[in-house]
């Protein structure tokens, strides 16, 4: 008797390519020890909507149309890749914090001072700049510190730089942008259409297809290592200006090629499995290409990873096995203890200037580990100076009252909570290679989520009523609609109450 298992999207797609070969039922059924009566319901699924995947309707409409653009432009040549202008507009502030840093911390030390990163609270202000990319070339980088509107964008950026790149290239230029509010108004239709400029279809939520997300990487990890860092706006301009013109151009050139290998990344685990059933069946790689919408060198990595390795996950590079000596370990411990944000291949390429041979970035984070030192997240805490220090124990030792007069007090305070705020706390367990898996992503959107502000006050035993903030909060409308309509009317209800707030 057959057994019950789970049937996951890659195992569904060989039982669908199996069946599609022309093979029974009771033969797929025998050979991955499923029931007849399952495989005949995704056969029969398969035949009514064309996809047997297991995940929601909802996730699978939204990520079709990525899958489709993918499907449609797998076949494209980098000569047709060559002719496209990619671009974006991100914004960087001096305030910003990736969560990429991560530092070197024994167990129990996560509280000290040496392992706390100082940062604000809020974003604070920065620049948003607009850049785009070509085989061969880029545009100059404009920086604004407005927001993009309908307006600004056909007036700046399309006349300013992307019209000069379409004159030069002629009617085989294909401009591309995201589907963002500015980029999607009428009087920007209206623009594109009269200077007679293609515009390249975009699927929606797709990040990870744009090669330009990887140059604004570049740049920011650019000036995150400038010393010192930018300090102020205009040095963050400059700092922006400067960086981008020194990314070299073949980097930039590698990632627009890279396009017809992004299509990988985005064949569903239900096509995989469909590409091995069959190969299984003894299909060459060009039948199965023409049956699942892909070129013949991407299902030929598929096949062979799936022959060599039983997987058909994407894989880091493994790098050779390195040996240390326990003086170089000593070393290697005192340079993270030293610099807790230094990174291991900064560490490996230390070593290897001092003892002359090869030692990778994976032994460091092995030595480390040895010796109770593990990677994580710093924990985040106020930038504070001297004098702040000294105001806040002088207002301590001030206010050393009983707890008869704590209670008396008002604590009050206005945060924004989002939809999609991720703060990058939450951990995945997951094996060796299986980063890129579906079950260990989380998905979240780049950009702003919507949101609303809150105000709240607390009080031993009573609260204030919770009040919602349309759009940002003034003065004016903070004595208007908090203090004078909610705030003093709680107090006139307590004998006696100190009312506390912040100095925003």
């Amino acid at each position: 008797m057959a057994q019950r298992k789970h049937l996951d999207d890659f195992l569904r797609g060989r039982i669908i390519g199996r069946l599609e070969c022309e093979r029974t039922q009771l033969e797929v059924s025998e050979e991955h020890g499923i029931t007849q009566s399952v495989i005949s319901r995704l056969w029969q699924r398969f035949q009514d909507d064309g996809n047997a995947c297991q995940m929601c309707s909802t996730y699978r409409n939204s990520l079709s149309p990525a899958i489709n653009w993918s499907r449609e432009h797998a076949l494209w040549t980098p000569q047709q890749w060559s002719c496209v202008m990619f671009s974006d507009e991100p914004r960087f502030s001096l305030q910003s914090d990736s969560r990429r840093t991560l530092i070197w911390r024994a167990p129990g030390t996560r509280y000290h001072q040496e392992n706390t990163i100082e940062r604000h609270r809020y974003g604070g202000t920065g620049w948003l700049f607009w850049g785009g990319i070509i085989l061969g070339s880029r545009t100059d980088l404009h920086v604004q510190s407005v927001t993009m509107t309908g307006h600004i964008y056909p007036d700046v950026i399309l006349e300013q730089h992307v019209r000069l790149f379409w004159g030069a290239m002629g009617a085989e230029f294909l401009f591309m942008d995201d589907n963002a509010r500015p980029h999607c108004a009428n009087i920007v239709d209206e623009c594109l259409q009269s200077e007679d400029i293609t515009h390249m279809d975009w699927p929606a939520y797709s990040p990870d297809l744009n090669p330009i997300e990887c140059v604004w990487d570049k740049l920011g990890r650019r000036i995150a290592a400038r010393q010192p860092p930018p300090a102020s706006l205009p040095e963050l301009r400059r700092a922006l200006l400067d960086e981008w013109c020194n990314i070299p151009q073949d980097q930039i050139d590698n990632l627009i090629l890279s396009m017809p290998r992004r299509s990988f990344d985005q064949v569903s685990e239900f096509d995989r499995g469909r590409i091995v059933a069959y190969r299984d069946c003894g299909l060459c790689f060009r039948e199965i290409g023409s049956l699942v919408g892909r070129n013949q060198t991407t299902v030929m990595r598929i096949c062979d990873r799936w022959m060599q390795e039983s997987t058909t996950d994407r894989r880091g590079r493994s790098h050779p096995p390195q040996c240390t000596t326990s003086r170089e370990d000593k070393q290697i411990v005192r340079m993270a203890v030293t610099d807790r944000s230094v990174t291991s291949r900064t560490i490996a390429q230390h070593i290897e200037s001092v003892t002359h041979h090869s030692v990778s970035g994976r032994s460091i984070r092995r030595r480390l580990q040895q010796s109770g030192l593990s990677a994580g997240r710093p924990l985040l805490g106020l930038p504070l100076t001297q004098n702040h220090r000294c105001l806040r124990h002088q207002w301590c030792d001030e206010r050393r009252m009983c707890v008869a007069e704590w209670n008396e007090v008002v604590f009050t305070d206005e945060s924004r909570i989002c939809l999609q705020h991720q703060d990058g706390r939450i951990p995945v367990r997951r094996h060796r290679g299986e980063r890129m898996l579906n079950s260990c992503v989380m998905h979240r959107h780049t950009g702003p989520a919507p949101g609303i502000m809150e105000w709240f006050g607390i009080r031993y035993h009573s609260r204030t009523p919770l009040v919602r903030i349309a759009g940002s909060l003034n003065s004016q409308r903070y004595i208007s609609e908090l203090f004078e309509p909610v705030v003093l009317l709680y107090l006139k209800g307590l004998a006696t109450s100190i009312f506390q707030h912040d100095r925003a």
